[in-house]
């Protein structure tokens, strides 16, 4: 071996030997954090230890870079900083919510924000903002003061040794999936970062997003879906004779849906007891109307993505790990949905929230899959509230009612609950206590499922007033009432009678007389099973589903691998692909998505003893003043009436509208704006 070889070996050989045991000691505290326990992770190695090198390999990967710094000691602490984080982020967030870390995470940070303070206490929140503050410190010193390398850097060769890595990385990860080492399918994300280990896992969410094109995606392979589908779906009339026959005119119902959050059935949680049944209204509707399992693609949190499949009837596995639509694609893309296929029909579709209108982006998303007003919390006296500061559910009852009376015409409505919303901080915190569990197995989680119990007791009773309610109007109508996943109970399947965390129930009632008739589904098939009782197949992908569901005049669909393909395909070309459905129908465009039911509105203002004053209708606590487009403090007087303070107002006069503000400042709706003279 020549001279200018050993030179070049040695000066490879050490930096990336300490890369490759730094690499290896970095990836079991990061998975020890991630697990949270060193015996746990001690244990993994022993039984998945090809998983946990190929870990160590994906941390190498971002640790290759340093080879290009000379400030190696802050390199290493940074990029071990980050890694560190992330893992304690995961291991937090697991035991708030039961799901690990995604990429698609720090696109909700302004929403994370908004409700840390229901999951954290004030001491917590304090203790991580000085800890973020000694790791920033800490690192600022170690630029500073830490020595550079002495060593000067060859670029070319490090530059070439992180390509081989690279190189290497990737041959291996196609050995690894070869012989199932790791794996693409991340059908269970707890489950998945359990077996293949948290820096996989995460790297994995964090660069694969959106679709991947099916492999036959083409125009003539659309068009001859769609007329397969179109062929195989049953028309209106046939519906209505493999259905019953009602008396009244199904396609006249008004359709409710109400997410449930967080909602199943207690009972199913194996060794618990309670003095009375928590949810005495779902039960009875369980054994008397339409009901079934609902398959949800999340547990303890993702309220969004269930909503989604729900709306749209697009299928979330299709998507990258952990991603949320609503943050992604919706952001700026019409979708076909519900809302859309009803409209055909001449329904009026409604969305309505006992929550703020921005979380998850749904102020812009709402309007992108067609709903024609939007009612959240801004927009309404919701008083009464949880322990922990959630809107309870009967604050719903009201703008469902309005919702119901504001067009002549039949109304579509989406309603999303909140009262069910962890933290469950235990049941000393209720102020009436209704349920009382009598025996648990797993008693640390006793006084937090009582907390729980007691909430859902409150929700069901919502069940039971909307009900009275709507029959009270004399109209046809459909309630859809359903779970939008599991609480963050660290459920586990084993510790459930049904044996699947990711399994909730819903039900269907009405006044119309329809027939009894339960079906599983998951959770995008749940419109087009609700459409199907009414004899209405509105749509390209409720045809699909029901072909699919109920096995319509032929069985083309009735195989679930070329049911799914065929929804793959249709969901790729209207979101990523060249839209070509919409060669044969319009294509979906956002609505003027209109902001509650009863729009605030601005008759007058006016100077009044230094006062500013505004009168007009349906104001709350939620108005308030923009002058000069500057937020002023307002004070809520009544429906009909605001104040604030009269700030300096312009020698030729003032621009002063009315707005009503979402959580950071954000501006929802605005009535017109008047000019006021000091």
């Amino acid at each position: 071996m020549n001279d200018k070889l050993k030179k070049i070996l040695n000066y490879l050989i050490n930096p990336i030997g300490i890369l490759m045991l730094f690499s290896l000691c970095l990836t079991f505290a990061v998975d020890a954090i991630s697990r949270g326990s060193i015996s746990l992770t001690t244990t993994y190695i022993s039984k998945h230890g090809l998983t946990f090198l190929f870990n160590a390999l994906v941390i190498l990967l971002t640790l290759s870079i340093t080879l290009l710094i000379r400030r190696k000691y802050f390199a290493y602490l940074l990029l071990s900083a980050i890694w560190l984080g992330l893992s304690i982020t995961n291991n937090i967030l697991l035991k708030l919510r039961g799901v690990p870390l995604t990429g698609s995470d720090f696109k909700l940070i302004e929403s994370g924000l908004k409700i840390i303070d229901t999951y954290l206490s004030k001491e917590s929140i304090k203790a991580i903002i000085i800890g973020v503050f000694v790791i920033v410190s800490i690192l600022i010193l170690v630029f500073v003061f830490a020595p550079k390398s002495k060593k000067k850097i060859n670029y070319l060769l490090a530059t070439l040794s992180i390509i081989c890595i690279f190189f290497m990385a990737n041959i291996c990860t196609s050995l690894a999936l070869e012989h199932s080492i790791i794996s693409t399918n991340f059908w269970n994300l707890s489950t998945n970062y359990e077996d293949y280990g948290f820096p996989y896992c995460f790297s994995r969410t964090v660069l694969t997003s959106g679709m991947k094109k099916p492999n036959s995606y083409s125009e003539d392979s659309i068009e001859s879906l769609i007329d397969s589908i179109t062929n195989s779906s049953a028309n209106v009339e046939t519906l209505a004779s493999i259905t019953n026959e009602l008396t009244s005119d199904s396609s006249n119902a008004n359709i409710i849906m109400v997410q449930l959050e967080s909602f199943f059935d207690p009972k199913y949680i194996k060794g618990a007891e309670y003095d009375i049944d928590p949810i005495p209204t779902f039960s009875y509707l369980k054994e008397n109307y339409s009901t079934g399992s609902f398959s949800v693609s999340t547990i303890g949190s993702g309220t969004a993505n269930t909503e989604f499949e729900t709306i749209s009837g697009l299928n979330l596995d299709f998507f990258g790990p952990g991603e949320y639509p609503y943050n992604t694609i919706l952001k700026n893309k019409a979708c076909s949905s519900i809302n859309y296929a009803l409209k055909e029909s001449g329904y009026s579709t409604h969305a309505i929230h006992n929550h703020q209108g921005n979380f998850y982006g749904r102020n812009t998303v709402f309007s992108n899959l067609g709903f024609d007003t939007f009612t959240p919390i801004e927009f309404m006296n919701a008083t009464e509230k949880t322990p922990v500061g959630w809107a309870k559910d009967s604050a719903l009852i009201t703008p469902i009612m309005e919702s119901l009376t504001s067009t002549e015409g039949k109304d579509f409505i989406y309603t999303i609950s909140v009262q069910g919303h962890g933290s469950y901080i235990g049941s000393d915190a209720l102020e009436n206590k209704y349920v009382n569990l009598t025996s648990i197995e797993n008693e640390g989680i006793a006084s937090a499922l009582e907390y729980y119990v007691n909430q859902l007791y409150e929700m069901d009773v919502f069940i039971a007033d909307l009900i009275e309610a709507v029959s009270s109007l004399n109209e046809d109508c459909v309630i859809v009432f359903y779970g939008d996943h599991l609480p963050s109970l660290g459920l586990t399947d084993e510790s459930l009678s049904t044996g699947n965390i990711y399994e909730t129930e819903y039900v269907i009632w009405d006044n119309m007389g329809l027939e009894k008739n339960d079906v599983d589904l998951e959770a995008y098939q749940l419109t087009s099973k609700v459409l199907y009782d009414l004899h209405m197949n509105n749509g390209i992908f409720t045809q699909l589903h029901q072909s699919y569901l109920f096995g319509l005049e032929n069985e083309q669909f009735a195989e679930k691998d070329s049911y799914l393909d065929a929804l793959r395909s249709l969901q790729y070309d209207i979101l990523y692909g060249d839209e070509y459905l919409y060669n044969s129908q319009e294509a979906p465009k956002p609505t003027n998505l209109q902001f509650g039911i009863n729009p605030i509105i601005l008759n007058d203002v006016y100077l009044q003893d230094g006062q500013l004053v505004a009168t007009g209708e349906n104001f709350n606590e939620n108005t308030i003043f923009l002058v000069d487009g500057n937020f002023i403090n307002t004070t809520f007087i009544d429906s009909n009436t605001v104040t604030c303070p009269a700030p300096e107002l312009k020698p030729e006069g003032s621009a002063i509208f009315l707005g009503q503000i979402s959580g950071g400042a954000q501006l929802l709706s605005a009535t017109v704006t008047v000019t006021v003279m000091p």
